[in-house]
């Protein structure tokens, strides 16, 4: 995925991801898009809020979205997040080079005395997914996860790509 996933998006952020991704939107669509959007963020304010893994590509925190006011706000959001206990982000380096996954984002969803399901997401939403192919996501996840740097390194690399955003640029 090319995007900081929709739970961990910015209002400004997920309105210039919406602009660019959805040229014909009118305004008004937009801005209900991103109330949407904002409004499923409030999960992760509850008082025992759900556990969230996340592993982010590299080029999801290096690639500008909207101008540097919105790509700063929102790696600073992502570093803040990482503080919390219940949300873990993790990068996946371009160091890993491309690997199973490199297709798209995906997300498996595991609850209390319930079977896992998973979601492949496209242009238009997602699809769920069970039986083989869930096995076969998680397996995938497993293997980003190897690859992926920890915690600790995660933070390191956003609050750098924080100070290294837009260093080259002609905007």
């Amino acid at each position: 995925m090319r995007l900081v996933p929709g739970l961990l998006q910015t209002s400004d952020y997920a309105r210039a991801v919406m602009m660019a991704t959805a040229p014909f939107a009118t305004v008004d669509e937009i801005e209900s898009g991103v109330a949407e959007r904002m409004a499923r963020k409030a999960i992760l304010e509850r008082p025992e809020p759900p556990t969230l893994n996340v592993i982010v590509h590299e080029c999801v925190v290096r690639q500008p979205v909207g101008d540097i006011r919105i790509t700063k706000e929102q790696i600073s959001h992502l570093i803040s997040l990482a503080d919390s206990r219940h949300v873990n982000i993790r990068v996946l380096p371009f160091a890993a080079g491309c690997m199973a996954g490199a297709l798209g984002a995906f997300s498996i969803f595991e609850f209390e005395e319930q079977p896992l399901v998973g979601s492949v997401e496209g242009r238009g939403g997602g699809n769920l997914v069970d039986g083989e192919e869930l096995r076969k996501m998680v397996c995938v996840y497993d293997q980003i996860g190897a690859a992926a740097l920890t915690k600790d390194q995660s933070v390191g690399l956003l609050m750098g790509a924080l100070d290294a955003a837009w260093l080259h640029t002609s905007r």
